[in-house]
């Protein structure tokens, strides 16, 4: 719409600009020769006016024609000056990469950014287990759980004290649950039996109070605590028969344990993410240039306007010299992170991941797969 009032406003100007061209091509050179013909009665041939014409009108198509080539020739050089410009200007930042790759191969740096990469993944683990921890409803479940099984166990040691018929062994008993020594040389061997069942109960006295450090101040639970939180936890766990444990504290531990193990399956898209870009902002220093680098020459494809079959040329040349480290943490790069990421579009379908196609998922450092097992299928979007 704004296209035809532009053009509604000026075409008065274009068509005096037309009229006056067509009246300097023709009109002119017709006048000129009208004039002479009329200078030259005697011969009324058309000849000349046909020879004027077929003269000018050649001449005409022939500059036009020309033009053509010449311009041809123009586009022809430029396209072919601007290819080596890209050329050039891909091998350079190429060898700017090669020779940062080098120094970090070198010095292990990939190696020290995938275990990076893993440590940040158990830190969002254990930021994982505080949270949920401290939960108010899991809070609950296991003050209820801790009361209930310290109130069955001050029952089992009171009712084994009463069953101790010598006075004297009683007294020493009940001494030893609060200072922890005891001598037993002197003892009549029948109340043996009794100082074994009595320690057993007073050892599991002991973890239901340890863990009144945790449920009751959840300050104590925190990212440094959290392991021996979970261990505490776990052992309350254990001193309860598994007849008898609380199913909701049953859950409650399935998936502390899951932090314990390591399950980094268990985290979410954007805990992931977390941890990845915290591992790769705090890598900066070591291979931060690289991937600025990387970026730098998949930008360069994108603003450059390259044609898609020298793209692929380009990014195969890239991908042929990668180690399989490069490229897993490429994706990583690509995938989870906020630099990386404005790389993705332009990437997808090149084909530059076209060696992890094959691989699977382990979440080991020292393993050259993936972390995760959607990583298997979010690789093919880039092949």
């Amino acid at each position: 719409m704004k296209k035809k009032r532009q053009f509604s406003k000026y075409r008065w100007g274009i068509y005096a600009f037309c009229f006056a061209l067509g009246l300097l091509l023709i009109g002119v050179p017709a006048t000129y020769n009208y004039l002479i013909s009329k200078e030259n009665p005697t011969n009324p041939s058309f000849d000349g006016w046909l020879g004027f014409w077929g003269g000018y009108l050649g001449s005409i198509l022939s500059g036009t024609i020309a033009l053509l080539v010449v311009r041809l020739q123009i586009v022809e050089e430029r396209n072919r000056h601007k290819e080596e410009k890209n050329d050039s200007t891909f091998y350079y930042l190429y060898s700017m990469l090669d020779n940062r790759k080098y120094h970090l191969m070198k010095a292990n740096s990939f190696q020290d950014l995938q275990q990076e990469i893993l440590n940040q993944l158990d830190y969002q683990l254990k930021e994982k287990a505080v949270n949920y921890i401290n939960n108010k409803k899991n809070v609950t479940i296991v003050k209820g759980f801790r009361d209930k099984l310290f109130d069955r166990l001050s029952k089992e040691k009171n009712e084994l004290l009463e069953s101790v018929s010598d006075s004297e062994i009683r007294r020493q008993l009940e001494i030893y649950e609060e200072k922890s020594t005891i001598d037993t040389t002197n003892w009549d061997s029948k109340y043996l039996p009794f100082y074994h069942d009595f320690e057993s109960i007073k050892n599991r006295i002991e973890i239901v109070k340890k863990s009144n450090k945790y449920v009751n101040n959840s300050k104590w639970v925190n990212i440094k605590s959290v392991e021996d939180t979970i261990e505490c936890y776990e052992k309350l766990g254990e001193i309860c028969n598994s007849e008898d444990l609380d199913l909701n504290y049953k859950a409650f531990l399935k998936v502390l344990k899951d932090v314990k193990e390591k399950n980094i399956s268990t985290l979410d898209e954007t805990q992931r993410k977390a941890a990845i870009e915290a591992a790769f902002i705090g890598k900066t220093n070591s291979v931060g240039q690289y991937f600025k680098i990387v970026s730098t020459i998949i930008q360069f494809f994108k603003t450059n306007d390259i044609k898609k079959e020298k793209k692929n040329f380009y990014i195969n040349s890239l991908n042929a010299d990668m180690f399989i480290i490069e490229e897993i943490l490429l994706f990583y790069y690509v995938e989870y992170t906020s630099d990386g990421s404005i790389n993705k579009r332009e990437l997808q379908s090149s084909g530059i991941f076209k060696d992890l196609k094959s691989i699977g998922y382990e979440k080991k450092a020292d393993s050259l797969n993936f972390f995760f097992k959607e990583d298997t299928e979010k690789i093919k979007n880039y092949n």
